[in-house]
């Protein structure tokens, strides 16, 4: 199974220690404060939601699974941003930047059929340029096309 993930590994490391940084001053806020429960709470609630993050951020991504016969591109947590296709019945995959707005994944089958599944960048920076490289990067050295 190979995995192609949507952001880059550079992306995941500052996320990662931002969160680690957000943890140790909530846990700090505590301490100072006595353990008061309104800290306690708040505390647990921004750990809940940096959890939810780092879920969100490594969940992302599209998978070759060769064994199952499987393409995933998975797109958001919700199942209705998850879509899987037969791998045998596409001809190609393909990328386009949509004005860095957004990426158009198009997936070009054996019978003639196009299926366009966009995926919306939720800020616009060099974070998603470089999505956009790795991703098409990544998909030269699976030799679909």
């Amino acid at each position: 199974m190979k995995k192609i993930f949507l952001f880059g590994r550079l992306i995941r490391i500052f996320s990662i220690i931002s969160f680690i940084f957000i943890i140790y001053a909530m846990i700090d806020m505590c301490v100072i404060s006595g353990f008061q429960i309104q800290y306690i709470l708040l505390t647990a609630v921004v750990l809940f939601f940096v959890i939810i993050g780092m879920i969100w951020i490594y969940s992302l991504g599209i998978v070759f699974d060769f064994k199952k016969n499987k393409f995933k591109l998975i797109l958001g947590l919700s199942n209705k941003n998850k879509y899987e296709r037969i791998l045998n019945s596409i001809s190609s995959i393909d990328i386009v930047n949509d004005l860095n707005l957004g990426i158009d994944v198009i997936i070009n089958y054996l019978d003639g059929c196009k299926e366009k599944i966009y995926y919306h960048f939720y800020r616009i920076s060099f974070v998603e340029k470089l999505q956009f490289k790795r991703l098409k990067r990544q998909l030269n050295k699976v030799n679909i096309r």
